[in-house]
C-alpha cells in the first residue's frame, strides 16, 4: 500500500521500505504520516471488523490527544468530534465505502428541494426554518394517532 499512497508535496512521506532495517528510524514527521495514512486505510477497509474498529478508535484518540497536547490553545471543531463517531458507524454499518455518502445525498437533496427564492444574506436562515419545519412535519406524522390516509401520503 505505502507505494500506491500520494502525498501532497508540503506532507513528508513513509519509507518506501517501512519494515526494513535499511531505512532507519522514522522521524516524527514521518510517524504522523504514517499515522494518518493509518486511519484512513483502517476507515476505508472492505472488509471491517471489531478490532479494525477498536484499532481506529485507538489512532484516531491518540492523534486527538496528541494535538490537544502539542496545541493546547487550539479549539477543536466539530468534525473532530464526528470522526471519533466513525468508531460506532463501523461497528453497526460495516465499511465506510458502503455508507459514507448516504446521509450526504440525503442531506444534498434536502437542500436542493428548499425554495430559496434566491434572497441573498438569508439562505442560512431559510435553510434552518425549512429543515425544521420538515423535521416538525415529520414527526407530526409519525405520530400515533394520526390519520392513516395522511400517514401513507406522499409527494406527488
Amino acid at each position: 500500500d505505502l507505494e500506491a499512497i500520494s502525498v501532497s508535496s508540503w506532507m513528508t512521506s513513509v519509507p518506501h521500505n517501512l519494515g526494513n532495517t535499511s531505512h532507519g528510524k522514522l522521524k516524527a514527521d514521518q510517524w504522523r504520516a504514517l499515522g494518518t495514512g493509518l486511519v484512513i486505510t483502517i476507515a476505508t477497509l472492505q472488509t471491517t471488523t471489531v478490532e479494525h474498529a477498536e484499532a481506529y478508535l485507538t489512532h484516531i484518540t491518540a492523534y486527538l490527544n496528541g494535538i490537544r497536547a502539542l496545541f493546547p490553545k487550539y479549539k477543536l471543531h466539530s468534525n473532530h468530534h464526528l470522526a471519533v463517531h466513525i468508531y460506532n458507524f463501523l461497528k453497526l454499518f460495516g465499511p465506510v465505502h458502503s455508507w459514507w455518502t448516504f446521509p450526504f445525498e440525503c442531506l444534498i437533496r434536502a437542500l436542493q428541494c428548499m425554495p430559496s427564492n434566491f434572497i441573498i444574506g438569508e439562505l442560512e436562515e431559510m435553510i434552518s426554518r425549512a429543515y425544521t419545519r420538515s423535521s416538525n412535519l415529520c414527526a407530526i406524522l409519525d405520530k400515533f394517532g394520526c390519520p392513516k390516509v395522511i400517514q401513507k401520503s406522499r409527494p406527488i
